[in-house]
C-alpha cells in the first residue's frame, strides 16, 4: 500500500500560493507603471527650446490644458505585457498578460489574465498563441508589438482597451544598477543547490550553487534578481510563499530606493534611471494622459486583497481546454462564439467562482493515476496530485518512488488506448514530462495493480516548477 499525506493541507497552502504569487506581479506592473509615469512626466519634451531642467518641465507642466481622459467611460482598461528582454530565450514573447480593469465610479481594480498558449485568429499572421503575436509584430516593425497585441486583444473580447503598458523583465536588473545597488535584509541564511544557470545570463546550461547569508547586504541588479527568483533553496526558503516575499521585498526597495532624495537629487542617477526606462517600458500613455488618470484614480485602494483576479483558464469547470494545433499545445474556448470570455472581459468585476462552463470539451474524470515522489525533496508527489486534480484528474495513490534520482517528471504509459491519448498528452504538457512505454522491474513491484491505473506518474526535481 502506498504512502499517504494530507492533501488537505497542501489544497490549502496552494490556493494561498496563487493568489500571493499573483498579488506580487500585480504590485510589481503597478509600481513599474508609477515609476515610469513619475519620471515621464518631468522629462523635456523635444519641442522645448528654453531650458532642459526641472523648471522647464514644471512650466511644461503648469501651461499643459488638462484633460478628463474618463469621462463617458465605465472602466479604463489597460493591457500590461510582460516579457523576457534582449538575452533571454524568446526575448519579445509576452510569457505575461494582464488587463488592468479601473472602475472610475467605486475606485476599485480588476485584473485579467491572459493564457499565454490561446489560439487566436489574427488579420497579419494567421493562427498564432496570443503570446507570440508582440514577437511578430516586433520583427515587422520595431515597437509596434504592444499596439498589435492591443488591437487583436479588444477584437477577441469585444472590449475597448484604451493603453498597453509593455515591461521586460530585464529592466528590474537595469533599474537595480542604475541606482547603485540595493541594501537587502536577508532574514535567513539559505542555499538553493538547483538554480538555473541560464537566468544569470552568461550562456551557460544547467544549474549552479547560490548562497545568501543572514542580514544586510549591499546588491547589485544580478545579485538582487538571483535573491528574488531562488526556488529550491533549504532552511524554509524552498518554497512559493518565501520566494514570493522576496520578490516582493526586492521590488519594494528598489521602489524607496528610487524615490528617495538620494536618487531625486541626482540628475546623473535619474539619467540612468530614464535611461533604463526608455530601453525597458514601451507605452502608448502619454505624460499628460498619466497625470489624468493619476488625478482621477489618486484614492484607488490596491492593496492586494482589494484586487478582483479573474484567471482564464482550461479544465472540467473552466471556458477552455487544451488542444494541439500544429504540433504545439494550445487553448481554445468550449464555446466558439467566445462568449465566455467576452462575458467575464466585460464585466471583471462579477464573481464567477461558481460558473459551470459547458462545451465540448470530454473532461477527465475517468483517468485514474498514481504518483510516486522520485527525489529526496518532500511533498513533491502531494503537490503533483494536486495540480492535476485542478485539471479534473483523479489520483488514486501517492507515494515514495525507491528510485530517488530523477530530474524531469516521467509518465509511464503502457498500451494507452485510443481515446485516452489525449489525457496523455495534457498531462504531459502540465508536467513537462517525458513518456515511457515500458515499466522497469523496480517499478512493478511498487506498484498495486488492484487499483488499475492508467498512468504512473514519478516526480523529478524539477516538478517544484509546476506545482
Amino acid at each position: 500500500m502506498l504512502e499517504k499525506i494530507d492533501l488537505l493541507k497542501y489544497q490549502k497552502k496552494r490556493h494561498r500560493k496563487k493568489k500571493v504569487a499573483g498579488s506580487v506581479m500585480i504590485i510589481a506592473f503597478l509600481i513599474l507603471g508609477t515609476l515610469f509615469v513619475s519620471f515621464k512626466l518631468f522629462y523635456v519634451p523635444k519641442e522645448l527650446n528654453a531650458g532642459t531642467g526641472f523648471f522647464a518641465s514644471l512650466s511644461h507642466l503648469v501651461i499643459s490644458p488638462e484633460k478628463d481622459i474618463t469621462a463617458g467611460k465605465k472602466n479604463i482598461n489597460i493591457l500590461l505585457l510582460g516579457m523576457g528582454g534582449i538575452g533571454h530565450e524568446g526575448p519579445f514573447l509576452t510569457d505575461t498578460m494582464l488587463i488592468a480593469s479601473i472602475d472610475k465610479d467605486n475606485k476599485r481594480l480588476a485584473i485579467t489574465s491572459i493564457p499565454r498558449d490561446l489560439l487566436v485568429e489574427t488579420y497579419k499572421f494567421g493562427k498564432q498563441k496570443i503570446n507570440h503575436l508582440n514577437s511578430y509584430a516586433e520583427v515587422e516593425k520595431a515597437s509596434s508589438g504592444g499596439e498589435f497585441t492591443k488591437s487583436v486583444l479588444e477584437e477577441l473580447l469585444h472590449i475597448p482597451i484604451d493603453y498597453y503598458v509593455r515591461f521586460d523583465f530585464e529592466g528590474f536588473k537595469s533599474l537595480i544598477d542604475a541606482v547603485g545597488g540595493l541594501d537587502v535584509d536577508v532574514p535567513r541564511t539559505f542555499t538553493d543547490p538547483l538554480f538555473p544557470r541560464e537566468e544569470i545570463g552568461d550562456g551557460g546550461g544547467g544549474t549552479i550553487t547560490v548562497t545568501f547569508k543572514e542580514g544586510y547586504q549591499h546588491m547589485d541588479g544580478e545579485t538582487a534578481l538571483t535573491y528574488a527568483r531562488s526556488r529550491h533553496g533549504n532552511n524554509g526558503e524552498g518554497n512559493d510563499f518565501a520566494r514570493s516575499r522576496r520578490q516582493e521585498q526586492i521590488i519594494l526597495e528598489l521602489k524607496n530606493k528610487i524615490l528617495s532624495s538620494e536618487t531625486l537629487f541626482s540628475l546623473s542617477t535619474i539619467k540612468n534611471i530614464l535611461k533604463t526606462l526608455d530601453d525597458h517600458v514601451v507605452t502608448d500613455v502619454s505624460a499628460w494622459e498619466a497625470l489624468s488618470l493619476a488625478n482621477t484614480y489618486k484614492n484607488l485602494d490596491i492593496s492586494s486583497e482589494n484586487i478582483k483576479v479573474n484567471v482564464i483558464a482550461n479544465g472540467p469547470s473552466e471556458p477552455l481546454y487544451s488542444d494541439y494545433y500544429n504540433g504545439q499545445y494550445v487553448l481554445l474556448p468550449k464555446k466558439q462564439d467566445w462568449s465566455d470570455l467576452r462575458t467575464i472581459a466585460n464585466n471583471p468585476f462579477d464573481d464567477y467562482s461558481d460558473e459551470k462552463y459547458t462545451g465540448t470539451y470530454n473532461n477527465t474524470e475517468d483517468i485514474l493515476l498514481v504518483i510516486l515522489n522520485g527525489t529526496s525533496i518532500g511533498g513533491l508527489a502531494g503537490g503533483t496530485a494536486l495540480t492535476l486534480e485542478d485539471f479534473g484528474y483523479k489520483v488514486k495513490d501517492i507515494g515514495n518512488s525507491p528510485q530517488k534520482d530523477f530530474e524531469k517528471n516521467v509518465i509511464y504509459a503502457i498500451n494507452v488506448p485510443e481515446e485516452k491519448k489525449d489525457a496523455l498528452m495534457e498531462i504531459k504538457r502540465i508536467l513537462d514530462a517525458n513518456v515511457a512505454q515500458t515499466i522497469p522491474d523496480w517499478l512493478k513491484e511498487k506498484i498495486d495493480y488492484d487499483t488499475k491505473p492508467d498512468f504512473v506518474i514519478i516526480t523529478g526535481t524539477k516538478s517544484l516548477e509546476q506545482i
